[in-house]
């Protein structure tokens, strides 16, 4: 879809069309990084009681320049407004009118809020923010060496639970290749894009009584396993064990409290904690249906 400069992919998933223009659309943002690929299973969910589109940002997956050229200079900076922006157009030359319910699953979690304070609660009736805080827990920078010849994917579980056929997993991974230039583009303006974000919606029951869905889904269950995988297989310097180990302390706790904040957003709003293998930040690639049942309540 061209949105002026450069085009956008979008799907839809319309196993249940809109039967009312007053029905919600379920609009789904991915994290820094992660493309549409991600989102099939719970499109898939999501679809079978309301019309739902995933979508890749500008410079990533099937969004990214055919000829691999850098970004046009219209698609930046990538900040939350601009792309926000963006979306805003792709709904618009789509045909994809309000009122939305928008999914944000990290990063996304950032962008969502701020579409929310760009349109408002008449627009915007529904959010489901899943594993972002109001802040990025900061990582010790020597953590991947951890995972040593082994794939972050391997270690924490995802390759083995995932629900994504085979052909939908390597879509996924194949969609993931050419993205580092965005990805190290959008993260450079990440966290004063979210201090923005967070001033803007502080104090302020945006969403008015639009039910509001936090999902804890505990990253730091992830970076366990990355941990115990060092100490397994003597990967990484003791020393970036040990940064790891002490991030690692208050890590969980941390994060609950920076996703508890949200929920003044909403007079509506709960905090859900997956449980089980859906304790892991991708949850949408495990357990897709705790996103479908939470976009819809």
């Amino acid at each position: 879809v061209s949105i002026g400069d450069y085009s956008l992919f979008l799907r839809a998933y319309d196993a249940s069309p809109r039967t009312s223009p007053s029905q919600p659309v379920v609009i789904i943002e991915a994290g820094l990084g992660g493309t549409s690929a991600e989102w099939v299973a719970a499109a898939r969910l999501i679809s079978q009681y309301a019309p739902v589109y995933t979508y890749d940002r500008a410079g990533y997956g099937k969004s990214k320049a055919k000829d691999s050229a850098p970004l046009p200079a219209s698609a930046q900076p990538l900040t939350a407004t601009k792309r926000c922006e963006d979306l805003t157009k792709l709904l618009d030359v789509g045909g994809i009118a309000p009122p939305w319910i928008l999914v944000g699953h990290s990063y996304g979690g950032v962008l969502v809020r701020e579409f929310l304070a760009m349109h408002g609660k008449e627009k915007v009736v529904g959010l489901v923010i899943i594993d972002s805080a109001i802040e990025r827990t900061k990582l010790p920078d020597s953590w991947p060496a951890l995972l040593g010849d082994a794939s972050y994917m391997e270690v924490v579980g995802l390759e083995k639970n995932r629900v994504l056929t085979d052909e939908e997993w390597a879509t996924l991974k194949a969609n993931d290749q050419g993205n580092e230039q965005s990805v190290e583009l959008e993260e450079a303006g990440m966290k004063e894009s979210t201090d923005k974000v967070n001033k803007k919606v502080k104090g302020k029951q945006l969403l008015g009584d639009g039910r509001l869905s936090v999902i804890f889904a505990n990253e730091s269950v992830d970076l366990s396993k990355v941990y115990e995988w060092g100490i397994k297989n003597g990967s990484g310097t003791p020393e970036a064990r040990e940064a790891l180990r002490k991030r690692l302390e208050d890590m969980a706790e941390v994060d609950e409290q920076g996703q508890r904040a949200h929920l003044s957003l909403s007079s509506q709003s709960r905090f859900v904690y997956a449980e089980g293998e859906a304790r892991t930040h991708n949850l949408q690639i495990v357990k897709p249906q705790l996103i479908a049942d939470e976009a819809r309540w």
